[in-house]
């Protein structure tokens, strides 16, 4: 086993540090193309780190549910594919949806079929996550029964919508920066949290 004197652990703490930084400073701002309004975003991915918590069931004795890891999500018009990763990387499953319905294959490679992608995560979650609203929230869109607030910047801060609370939080002031982190709550039964670590978008 390698050993380093004091002196030379600190070189190496002094140069780790020191990559973190570089790699900091040198990561690109997450926001929507120069001359693109959000609103006009159709297509786009994500990489990010998620926290999924379930509230437990007030007339069961069995406790809540949770889940954490990383999700690959491409996200094309009406279509959607998303990969989930363990914390430590390992696969959990891979969903496709699209209008025609949804597919789920499992690590173990078991596959999974429905309607649509919410009935099929309620089978590997036990809850109807709101995979087919997420993208249009992601960006600020909500339902005709919904309503959004705006922070100075005018970007999305606060977004209610069908009895989902959606809260947004940037890491840059840009007008045009797109939210690195998201919390999705449904009072007393849900909370999704997503750190977005990447966009790619697709004009």
């Amino acid at each position: 086993m390698l050993r380093l004197n004091s002196r030379e652990a600190m070189s190496a703490r002094a140069l780790l540090l020191l990559l973190i930084l570089l790699l900091t400073a040198c990561a690109a701002p997450l926001r929507a193309p120069e001359g693109l309004a959000r609103e006009e975003l159709r297509s786009f991915q994500i990489e990010a780190r998620f926290s999924l918590r379930l509230e437990p069931d007030p007339s069961k004795t069995e406790p809540g549910q949770g889940a954490s890891g990383r999700l690959i999500w491409r996200h094309d018009g009406e279509s959607d594919h998303i990969v989930f990763s363990g914390p430590l990387g390992q696969g959990l499953a891979e969903l496709s949806s699209t209008a025609s319905g949804a597919r789920l294959r499992l690590a173990s490679g078991e596959e999974r079929q429905a309607r649509d992608a919410a009935t099929l995560l309620k089978s590997f979650w036990a809850y109807p996550l709101p995979v087919d609203q997420l993208p249009r929230w992601l960006l600020g869109h909500f339902s005709g029964a919904g309503s959004l607030l705006r922070d100075a910047q005018g970007r999305p801060s606060q977004l209610t919508d069908a009895g989902w609370e959606i809260g947004y939080a940037y890491e840059d002031e840009a007008v045009g920066a797109l939210p690195s982190r998201l919390t999705v709550r449904r009072e007393g039964e849900f909370e999704l949290r997503l750190r977005i670590e990447e966009w790619q978008i697709n004009p």
